[in-house]
């Protein structure tokens, strides 16, 4: 599995650090969380498989963790402070650790939607790379 399943200063690191990075928000207690969360490791599987040229990382991150809640935090996305767990699957595009989108609850995004975001804001060229502010 293409997906990077750790949260400490190492992972937020290569997040930052990856020219392109699509991070789950992951937590053990959310029933929503489960469902986005089989949606994400299937987007990622596909776009690995299907789009290796697209230059994606993917991460799934504890949400809980504290080095999670300080990087969300840093980001400065409204309902997503780090100062709590939402606990609904959020999805994280970034660029160098750079927000170019998010999306709040990933359980409303299936797999062939994460997918179709990910193609939409990445062409193969990084120097084509479309910035933009998330829902």
């Amino acid at each position: 599995m293409p997906v990077h399943r750790t949260t400490d200063v190492t992972a937020i690191s290569s997040i930052r650090a990856s020219p392109r990075a699509l991070v789950f928000l992951s937590v053990p207690w959310s029933g929503p969380e489960r469902y986005a969360r089989v949606a994400f490791l299937e987007a990622a599987s596909n776009l690995e498989s299907e789009n290796p040229e697209l230059g994606v990382k993917f991460f799934l991150l504890d949400e809980d963790a504290e080095e999670c809640r300080t990087f969300m935090g840093s980001l400065g996305i409204t309902n997503m402070t780090g100062a709590y767990s939402l606990g609904a699957g959020s999805l994280l595009w970034l660029e160098a650790g750079a927000l170019v989108f998010h999306e709040i609850s990933g359980l409303e995004a299936a797999a062939k939607g994460i997918a179709r975001k990910t193609k939409e804001l990445w062409t193969a060229d990084p120097q084509q790379m479309r910035r933009g502010s998330g829902s």
